[in-house]
């Protein structure tokens, strides 16, 4: 992943972040290995499973799984999406943070080729 050592916290962040997401998997006390849904990514030729893959991977997570559950049109308002998390406990600085980040993953997802 280029990082030199995993005893930093960056380092760390990123390979508890692709555990999440499910790229990678655990295989020891201290081996981790890339999944096999990961491992059908990056081999993929296909646009159609490339994307289907990544809508997978944000579904690992029950926040962005629920978010794609709930707002399947493209049209959705920012604002409207702002309230809801506000609605649903967040506070407005978290709130916004988790708009960006979930934004930026489906705009990644619409962009494959």
């Amino acid at each position: 992943m280029g990082y030199k050592s995993t005893n930093n916290g960056v380092a760390l962040q990123a390979l508890v972040s692709a555990r999440y997401f499910g790229l990678l998997e655990r295989l020891g006390d201290s081996h981790l290995s890339a999944t096999q849904a990961f491992e059908q990514f990056v081999l993929a030729q296909d646009v159609a499973q490339r994307k289907a893959l990544l809508v997978r991977f944000l579904r690992n997570r029950s926040l962005y799984s629920d978010l794609l559950d709930r707002y399947k049109s493209p049209t959705v308002s920012v604002d409207t999406l702002r309230s809801d998390l506000i609605e649903w406990g967040f506070n407005p600085i978290a709130a916004e943070i988790v708009l960006k980040t979930f934004l930026k993953l489906v705009e990644y997802v619409d962009r494959q080729q």
